[in-house]
């Protein structure tokens, strides 16, 4: 079952590649903040996890609530990306929402509620409508995708549509009944094994790196690298996701010279950015930069690493079709924002330096290729026993542009398949 609110405002977005930031970057965001979060509460995820069966056998129970107001709600809500929050503010540090772990006194969620079966393998559902299409055959309007413990957006590679989402936000923001300000929005794409390479800045939208040592595997190669800057300067101008590098290929008894590449161009023809513009992939054995489209990636074995505005890409699973695995060595990292800004190529060579033959072929280590992710993936629910939504919301576009507000909570602590999800539609 599914149980399904609306609540409406008078709010715009310009577009889908638009944003309310001068700044707009069309990146996914992986915060770095005070609270020490990086990218998901527990560090390295996707590396070290295994994701917790979150469904049960014969069905799904899922809230969606939305409350019917009509008012020009006018201004921005403030940025936070620490969980909690108080209920009807939008700062980045408060009290307990009352959502999330099933601790605190339940939220009044206004509204009205409608009710609709859903299964627990997969469903397609509509925002605007509040229809739900059980099955795996997706409708040509829908826009979010729940399927085991992944949640997509119709956008990207998950879909046609004009969707993608931004967050997690404080769960405050979807109190305060406020078009958030954000930076951009984050559409479907495969990422994951250089995945989380940097901190993002909320105040200034700027990316930083991380200084993460990344082990690669391709072919009977191991390789080693770290990403050491997404700006160049450009005809005297700052310019974002003009990349710098420093890879060594490793051995079981010697460590090739580091090699350094600059100058690598995953702006993707930006602003104009489409699925027509290529990007540019490194090919590890000579250096080599390739100009390909996500296209040609999907087709050509030739190239291991992949830069597209934020996202890095390996040749790998749903990445391409090269066998390209990686893994972060760093994963477990987690360094608040102001820790990350004090790295540098400089203070983090010795660590680069030391990863070793012995550190890369650990049989312990998961290496593997990429995945689709989105806004959601790794950070809509806590790990632990038992799992529960993250106390958090989202900005959701849906797959006609239109935007949403959208938080979790759930009515039994312990049972993340009976979740309630609200939304509040902006326009």
């Amino acid at each position: 079952m599914i149980f399904i609110f609306i609540k409406g405002c008078i709010l715009g977005l310009e577009s889908r590649s638009d944003s309310c930031s001068p700044n707009f970057e069309p990146v996914r965001p992986r915060p770095a903040t005070s609270c020490g979060r990086t990218g998901g509460d527990t560090p390295g995820l996707r590396d070290h996890v295994s994701l917790p069966t979150l469904h049960t056998e014969t069905g799904r129970l899922l809230r969606v609530a939305v409350a019917r107001v009509h008012r020009h709600i006018g201004g921005q809500g403030r940025r936070g990306w620490c969980r909690g929050g108080n209920a009807g503010a939008s700062g980045t540090n408060g009290g307990n929402a009352g959502a999330g772990s099933g601790g605190s006194a339940p939220l009044d969620w206004p509204g009205e509620i409608a009710t609709l079966d859903v299964p627990s393998e997969s469903a397609f559902v509509n925002l605007a409508t509040t229809e739900v299409s059980a099955g795996e055959e997706a409708p040509p309007d829908w826009d979010l995708h729940f399927t085991g413990a992944d949640i997509f957006t119709n956008s990207g590679a998950s879909g046609d549509g004009l969707g993608g989402a931004f967050g997690p936000l404080t769960l405050g923001t979807y109190f305060a009944e406020e078009y958030p300000e954000v930076p951009f929005i984050f559409t479907d794409e495969p990422s994951g094994a250089v995945g989380d390479w940097y901190a993002y800045d909320g105040t200034s939208h700027a990316l930083y790196s991380r200084f993460h040592t990344y082990g690669i595997h391709t072919g009977d190669a191991y390789f080693k690298l770290q990403v050491l800057s997404y700006y160049a300067r450009v005809q005297g101008a700052p310019v974002s996701a003009v990349y710098s590098v420093r890879y060594a290929k490793v051995e079981p008894h010697h460590t090739h010279t580091v090699q350094t590449v600059e100058s690598i161009d995953g702006t993707a023809g930006w602003p104009n950015v489409s699925d027509a513009q290529p990007s540019a992939c490194l090919r590890l054995s000579d250096g080599a930069l390739l100009e390909l489209t996500p296209a040609d990636t999907q087709q050509r074995t030739d190239w291991d690493i992949c830069f597209r505005r934020d996202n890095i890409s390996v040749n790998g699973d749903a990445g391409g079709p090269g066998g390209v695995t990686g893994v972060d060595l760093d994963a477990f990292d987690a360094a608040d924002l102001d820790t990350v800004k004090q790295r540098t190529a400089d203070n983090t060579l010795t660590a680069f330096e030391a990863v070793d033959w012995s550190t890369l072929s650990d049989p312990t280590l998961n290496y593997h290729g990429d995945r689709i992710v989105s806004a959601f993936t790794d950070a809509w629910y806590e790990t632990g026993d038992p799992p529960a939504p993250t106390e958090a919301s989202w900005l959701v576009i849906d797959h006609a542009g239109a935007p949403f507000l959208l938080a979790f909570s759930q009515d039994e602590s312990g049972h993340l398949e009976h979740l309630t999800l609200h939304l509040l539609a902006l326009d």
